[in-house]
């Protein structure tokens, strides 16, 4: 992995699941993070695993110095009362980069306004799941180009060989991220009702063996069906699996908005976003499945 001298003022906000492994991403190629998270639970472990931190959010963004780049790894829902609270701790040069899933229209409004106090501002959409932190990340980056060409070294000690692109102005790295995530939508609901129906075939068909056969050379071979053949290994029948509602992270959604806006058609994913939305209705196998690649892929509960 190429070796990249990082600037001293990097701090990663939020040590989930996708933050806790950018940073352990970053510290492989010698860049090194100071990082926040709000939970106390999450703040013990970024110390215990050896990241710079303090007791507050506002304490560390300060001890920083400028310039600074903030890398936000958070819902959504909690950006902007996050930057609500460093606002003016930031100055000219400094640099956020979102790297959740926010939308694009978010994404292009905070932009606006950090680009009237000259504070770079880059939307990151990040895929790869929870084992990027170890074979790397496809990044999809929006924002101004120049802003996006000094933190270039941050997204190459991220991403896979082939896995970076600049997709144009503020907004347009998560607009590509959102329809990424409304695409992986379809594609679970697909997986998930076949194997439902190999469950209930006329035959004594055992669905791990499906499924390790597809992965070789099938044409319906594919990263997640890999997960499912690793899932199906372990729990064929998926009876540790306990959760049946499919969480609805939003992506879908916006893009089925997005699409009415425009006039466009996405009879997959709008039935697929509709099948999360009545998953609380009733067990069903297919609905595990879902559930369990989530958790496989992405960290997500599964329980």
């Amino acid at each position: 992995m190429k070796k990249l001298k990082a600037p001293p003022n990097i701090e990663i906000i939020g040590f989930g699941k996708m933050g806790s492994g950018i940073a352990r991403r970053f510290r492989q190629s010698n860049i090194n993070a100071a990082v926040w998270d709000q939970s106390p639970k999450q703040q013990r472990q970024a110390i215990k695993s050896g990241f710079g931190t303090r007791n507050s959010l506002v304490e560390l963004t300060r001890s920083l110095g400028h310039p600074k780049i903030l890398w936000l790894m958070l819902p959504h829902s909690a950006v902007d009362a996050i930057l609500k609270d460093i606002t003016n701790l930031l100055g000219p040069g400094d640099i956020i980069i979102d790297g959740g899933n926010s939308h694009y229209q978010d994404s292009r409004r905070r932009f606006q306004e950090f680009n009237s106090r000259n504070i770079g501002y880059l939307d990151a959409g990040i895929s790869g799941g929870i084992g990027g932190a170890d074979s790397g990340y496809c990044l999809m980056i929006g924002g101004d180009a120049k802003i996006f060409r000094q933190a270039l070294f941050l997204f190459e000690a991220l991403a896979v060989p082939g896995g970076l692109l600049y997709c144009g102005p503020a907004g347009a790295g998560h607009y590509v991220k959102m329809i990424h995530n409304a695409i992986e939508y379809g594609l679970l609901q697909s997986y998930a009702e076949g194997f439902e129906l190999l469950r209930q075939a006329p035959y004594p068909i055992a669905v791990k063996d499906v499924a390790r056969l597809w992965c070789q050379a099938s044409i319906v071979r594919s990263w997640i069906l890999e997960l499912i053949a690793r899932v199906l290994a372990k729990d064929q029948d998926l009876s540790r699996v306990a959760k049946d509602a499919i969480d609805d992270g939003g992506e879908a959604r916006w893009s089925v908005i997005e699409a009415t806006g425009l006039g466009q058609h996405l009879p997959v994913i709008t039935m697929a976003l509709f099948e999360r939305l009545a998953s609380q209705k009733s067990q069903m196998y297919s609905r595990k499945l879902i559930n369990a690649l989530r958790h496989e892929f992405g960290g997500h509960s599964a329980s």
